[in-house]
């Protein structure tokens, strides 16, 4: 009977560790340096964009070089192919809007999609492919 139960408290142990790996891999992809070029969809202009995620540290942080702003993205969800953030401008705060929602899309393990909407997420206003710069 102890060794039943033994076994049993294995397999638990077992089933927890993978599950635990699971979802740290899960959130992995978007680890890194990512560099762009971002388009405004209203007016046609465009702007770079250098964005740092570390999900370890849980550290995000957004440069809109050409704009003279950047800041943090607050993490909202994130899964296997998807993140959601609120974006707060922290720098340059007069030249971009405050508050909008980024979506981030696992294209490859060399490529994410960017769109930002408005604040309230209604709108979209700006789109861009990123690509990995450093890992």
């Amino acid at each position: 009977m102890k060794a039943i139960r033994n076994y049993s408290l294995l397999a638990i142990l077992i089933f927890f560790s993978l599950n635990l790996n699971a979802q740290k891999k899960k959130s992995e992809w978007i680890n890194g340096i990512w560099r762009g070029t971002g388009f405004q969809l209203d007016n046609s202009s465009s702007w770079s964009i250098r964005f740092v995620a570390n999900t370890k540290t849980k550290i995000y942080k957004i440069d809109y070089g050409t704009l003279s702003c950047g800041g943090n993205w607050e993490l909202v969800s994130i899964d296997e192919n998807r993140a959601v953030f609120i974006e707060k401008i922290t720098d340059g705060v007069d030249k971009c809007l405050n508050g909008s929602t980024i979506i981030i899309t696992f294209v490859s393990d060399n490529y994410l999609s960017y769109s930002c909407f408005s604040p309230g997420g209604k709108k979209l206003d700006a789109c861009s492919t990123l690509e990995r710069a450093e890992f």
